[in-house]
């Protein structure tokens, strides 16, 4: 180690400022050594479960205004007649389960009280039939027709509109 006297340090060009700036340079906080990318990644990590709850919310609350969202008419409801064997005039035997469509449940909960007739008027017009005819397309249509005018037959004149269809659910000939 050497021992001597100390040299002194020529002064630089920064540090010949005045010292009122030196002062005013020194009392800001030094300048972060941090990254930009680490603060990107801390706002998406910290950012990541709103934007996920706000998917999340928008997903199981969907639009709520009357403008968009679709008018639907109501879910259609129906009436099982019921499981009906029947001997027709060709001396066939008809097997069909007859369902009555209605515009809404509320309407089919309203024919409920008429079940009784509508069975037995679906079993007279049944009964009228010819095998060859309703075994065809078309003959099932007709007797499809012939059936909903017959069950509007039935009922109340004011509720005779509430009937919108007959479907078959099940249609067998046994000969």
């Amino acid at each position: 180690m050497a021992t001597g006297p100390v040299k002194k340090q020529e002064p630089s060009l920064s540090s010949t400022k005045p010292a009122a700036a030196r002062a005013a340079a020194n009392s800001t906080p030094a300048q972060s050594k941090t990254p930009a990318w680490i603060y990107l990644l801390l706002a998406v990590v910290l950012l990541s479960p709103a934007l996920i709850g706000g998917f999340w919310w928008v997903r199981e609350n969907p639009v709520s205004i009357p403008e968009l969202k679709p008018n639907l008419p109501p879910a259609p409801g129906f009436l099982d007649v019921g499981l009906l064997k029947r001997e027709i005039i060709t001396g066939d035997i008809v097997q069909v389960n007859i369902v009555i469509r209605t515009e809404t449940k509320a309407d089919a909960e309203l024919l409920k009280h008429h079940l009784n007739d509508l069975r037995r008027a679906a079993i007279d017009i049944v009964g009228r039939q010819y095998g060859k005819e309703i075994a065809e397309y078309e003959g099932k249509r007709d007797l499809s027709r012939t059936l909903k005018i017959g069950f509007q037959e039935v009922i109340d004149r004011d509720r005779a509109d509430l009937i919108k269809g007959v479907v078959f659910t099940d249609f067998l000939i046994i000969q």
